[in-house]
């Protein structure tokens, strides 16, 4: 009985939230292996937790947080190491789900500081408002609305330089 269980809560946590924990893996890792391995990892962590969600909404947002956290570490264990995830980003694109945006895109969002593609990433790709982003970084909402607009600066330069 417990199995079925798990089975079914395994099945529901990947075909609700699996393609939009991947995106945002491959968003911080770049690489489809690592973001596979961190997808992985978030559900089963979601798994074992033993918490109830008053609604799907709050189970997402617990899970992206998760997600992040879990793709921030990895990133700290790689720099610990001196050895990066991966050197030749464009390996790593060539593997991208179609649901990512085109390569000039992608880098401008790349190039931008982490809270700040936090962020783009959040709202323009998953359609979180910026005050549910602001919920989910934890942060005032009034700090996610400053890395937004110095986000899209910062992309206007970019594309304006090239």
């Amino acid at each position: 009985m417990e199995l079925k269980k798990s089975e079914s809560l395994a099945g529901r946590l990947i075909s609700d939230y699996g393609s939009g924990l991947l995106r945002l893996a491959l968003h911080y890792l770049h690489t489809l292996p690592d973001a596979e391995d961190a997808v992985q990892e978030v559900l089963l962590k979601r798994m074992l937790a033993r918490r109830g969600f008053p609604d799907q909404e709050a189970e997402k947002a617990w899970m992206i947080r998760v997600m992040i956290n879990y793709c921030k570490d990895q990133l700290k264990a790689a720099r610990r190491t001196d050895l990066p995830l991966s050197e030749d980003l464009t390996a790593g694109m060539a593997t991208m789900p179609a649901a990512m945006p085109d390569t000039d895109v992608w880098e401008a969002v790349r190039a931008l500081p982490e809270r700040y593609r936090a962020v783009v990433y959040l709202h323009y790709y998953e359609g979180y408002t910026l005050n549910e982003i602001a919920r989910i970084m934890k942060r005032s909402a009034n700090t996610v609305q400053t890395w937004h607009q110095r986000a899209k600066e910062r992309m206007r330069r970019f594309f304006d330089e090239t």
